[in-house]
């Protein structure tokens, strides 16, 4: 469906890309460069979402069962897709999400 946007170009969710959003999402905010209004359960999510290194040293992203981390993710993906230039693979995660 035409929705106005030229050339519009799909994510696909990897550890790679969930690694690179998040860390942009969290980059913005640090540098007061994202801003929303107050939503409780939006900032819930926010809150409770985990990573941990695997012993391959890779990422893997959760949250508490019982929670949900649909807004957690559609706000890194919105962030991201904000971007001219994704930030470059590889770039150290910042410890604390």
């Amino acid at each position: 469906m035409e929705a106005g946007v030229p050339n519009p170009k799909g994510i696909t969710f990897t550890q790679a890309t969930k690694m690179e959003m998040a860390q942009l999402m969290k980059q913005r905010m640090r540098e007061g460069l994202f801003h929303m209004p107050f939503d409780r359960e939006t900032l819930d999510e926010l809150n409770v979402e985990k990573y941990e290194f695997t012993k391959t040293g890779k990422i893997t992203f959760s949250h508490p069962e019982g929670t949900h981390d649909d807004r957690f993710w559609a706000l890194a993906l919105a962030i991201y897709a904000t971007e001219t230039e994704p930030p470059p693979p590889n770039k150290p995660l910042i410890k604390t999400i």
